[in-house]
């Protein structure tokens, strides 16, 4: 019987944690989305500086955030998560509006799918 609730517990703490992860994983990729698509704002009105601050302000995050994504986090999205972070700084840097356009939807696009990708849903599960 000792076995069986053991079981129980540690399967009750595993969805405990499960669920305290996803938590966290939503609130951090709201904030990256959000500095993201501020500095994509402030690009589309010429506001170069404050884009690419607010982009580096994100790139900041992501990086700093090290420890935590090369955990719980595929390690193909995080590539493309730091990739897309590049591509979007090159064109802020470039102070290229079509460019940072494209790059602003791929990274986008990432963040969205770092958090999907862990998400509960029929697909995650089998």
């Amino acid at each position: 019987m000792k076995k069986e609730l053991f079981a129980v517990g540690l399967l009750l703490f595993l969805i405990t944690a499960a669920f305290l992860n996803l938590l966290h994983l939503k609130r951090f990729t709201g904030r990256l989305l959000g500095l993201t698509e501020e500095a994509y704002r402030c690009a589309t009105v010429g506001q170069w500086e404050e884009a690419r601050k607010k982009a580096e302000d994100a790139e900041k995050l992501w990086s700093d955030a090290d420890y935590y994504t090369h955990i719980v986090i595929r390690h193909g999205e995080v590539d493309g998560t730091t990739e897309a972070f590049c591509a979007m700084l090159g064109e802020l840097y470039k102070e290229d509006a079509g460019g940072a356009k494209g790059a602003y939807i791929a990274l986008k696009k990432q963040i969205e799918n770092v958090y999907g990708m862990e998400r509960l849903s029929f697909k995650t599960v089998f």
